[in-house]
């Protein structure tokens, strides 16, 4: 990305990469690069262009001409046309501004009857971010990527202001699963902190994502290469009757691991015999 800046506008090269505007402007802006300045070439101006200065602002026109903005009032001031100052748009209902952000602004120009200049500059007044910021990580702080899978979109997004779509866009891309109510069992949670998350995970068929979260829910402790050790009914039978350290030694494990499985029995706490 970065031998492309400057060599395009910003959102040109956003768009052509997948990545909010932002995110390249301030790249740009951090690596010292001037921003694009393309040469106007000069614009063979016919009767039915002149026709529609002033008609719109100036920016509207200038999209619907292809032309820069300085371009059309340029033009409009040297024709001594006045500015539009007349309201053009219709008011915003609530369930138009419910829409801004949840996709590119084009589209929900489209879908709103608007053009795209006047849903962009909505959003921005109403604080909005771009459904393409929404979707890379310029306003997704570290503690809402680490929740994408463990909620509902919908939930989510309401937790958080956004849109349905922004949510499970972000999460789509990261590739994390939707979130599904899984009915975890004694034995699924016996997994926990035997093995890496990923592997775990892949043994259940379920995502890394939701392994570890419902492994630091239990308090486990993430596995760091210790033998894996899977716990029988008799072995469960000892933890009943005897304290952890006498266990770790008959079974030969770590306090660790034999705690891990008290916690997950909900033994923890329960009065054991401290000798054989």
């Amino acid at each position: 990305m970065i031998r492309l800046l400057g060599t395009m506008p910003d959102r040109k090269l956003a768009s052509k990469i997948g990545v909010g505007f932002q995110s390249v402007y301030q790249k740009r802006r951090r690596l010292g690069i001037p921003p694009f300045n393309a040469p106007h070439p000069v614009v063979d101006w016919r009767p039915s262009m002149d026709a529609v200065l002033g008609t719109e602002n100036d920016m509207v026109i200038a999209e619907r001409l292809n032309l820069t903005q300085e371009q059309v009032a340029l033009r409009r001031l040297k024709l001594g046309i006045p500015a539009c100052l007349r309201r053009t748009q219709r008011s915003w209902s609530r369930k138009e501004d419910r829409m801004l952000g949840s996709a590119p602004d084009k589209i929900v120009a489209d879908q709103l009857g608007r053009h795209v200049i006047h849903v962009a500059a909505r959003r921005a007044a109403l604080g909005i971010p771009s459904f393409q910021d929404q979707v890379y990580d310029l306003h997704w702080p570290g503690e809402r990527l680490e929740l994408l899978g463990t909620a509902s979109d919908r939930s989510l997004a309401k937790r958080w202001g956004l849109s349905v779509s922004a949510v499970s866009n972000a999460r789509m891309v990261r590739g994390i699963d939707p979130f599904v109510i899984t009915p975890w069992t004694k034995a699924m949670d016996g997994l926990l902190g035997t093995a890496c998350d990923r592997k775990i995970a892949k043994r259940l068929r379920m995502s890394e994502h939701k392994v570890r979260y419902r492994r630091e829910h239990l308090g486990v402790k993430a596995w760091r290469g210790r033998r894996q050790h899977v716990w029988t009914e008799s072995d469960d039978a000892l933890l009943e009757k005897f304290d952890d350290k006498v266990v770790a030694t008959m079974l030969d494990l770590s306090a660790e691991v034999v705690k891990n499985r008290l916690k997950i029995l909900g033994l923890i706490n329960s009065p054991r015999l401290t000798s054989l």
